[in-house]
């Protein structure tokens, strides 16, 4: 089975589950495919979501959550990605906890936006996040 990264426009597809003929030819592709999400994919898909198709925040955490369980999936950082989205269920911006928590690499996640620092603080405790006029 070969192994494919889709696009944004492919997820949608198969999360809006329309019967258009773009949806049945995404759904092969998950048949007939292993298939691998990545984080930039599920940002935008997020954005498609709610500012396209009107989704609420709470709809799209649980389609988020029924891919994060799906075995149709790899989730690639699936780690980072988990901690972001319990932090984008908690409220905060699925991007700015994407920033924070795929960024494991570095000692420090560094920003001009107070409310960034201070929504990042409520929502991961244990996260170094600073300002960098602090710095």
């Amino acid at each position: 089975m070969t192994t494919i990264t889709i696009d944004t426009n492919i997820l949608f597809r198969i999360l809006l589950k329309d019967g258009s003929d773009q949806w049945q030819r995404a759904a092969r592709l998950l048949q007939s495919h292993r298939v691998v999400i990545i984080p930039t994919v599920l940002l935008e898909t997020e954005w498609v979501l709610r500012s396209v198709a009107k989704y609420s925040r709470s709809r799209v955490m649980h389609l988020f959550q029924a891919i994060m369980a799906s075995h149709d999936f790899v989730i690639a950082e699936r780690n980072g990605i988990e901690k972001a989205l319990a932090a984008f269920e908690a409220g905060m911006d699925l991007a700015d906890a994407l920033h924070l928590c795929l960024s494991d690499e570095a000692t420090m996640f560094v920003t001009f936006d107070r409310d960034l620092v201070r929504r990042a603080r409520r929502h991961s405790p244990n996260a170094s996040v600073e300002l960098a006029d602090l710095l």
